[in-house]
């Protein structure tokens, strides 16, 4: 096996993408959508949950590894309620992502 201090090799370097859920009195008030292929989408409105299931299914699979090979993290503002959270999570696993990474909001730097 490699040495426990070698870097990562670019081949096990998953696509990392992350949803961002902004709360607005304990519901989403906005899902912020970024990844290294897609770029970065504001979702909001009614139709927010279909557009971030749509751009799930149009993450493009690396080769040879598909669903695998995707890194999905959610980020959750602290307000928001925790089944709006499980809503989001069901759409992922949906789009076929059974793995997701949860995580708070990291706070603005002003």
């Amino acid at each position: 096996p490699p040495p426990m201090d070698q870097i990562t090799p670019p081949e096990d370097k998953k696509d990392e993408y992350t949803i961002t859920i902004y709360a607005a009195q304990g519901d989403i008030g906005l899902i912020s959508f970024k990844g290294p292929v897609t770029g970065s989408a504001d979702l909001q409105g009614e139709n927010k949950f279909a557009a971030l299931l749509k751009a799930l299914k149009d993450i493009p699979k690396p080769a040879g590894k598909g669903a695998e090979g995707i890194s999905i993290t959610i980020e959750a503002a602290p307000d928001l309620n925790y089944s709006r959270l499980i809503d989001v999570m069901d759409i992922c696993r949906r789009s076929g992502y059974d793995s997701v990474n949860l995580t708070p909001i990291k706070k603005e730097k002003n």
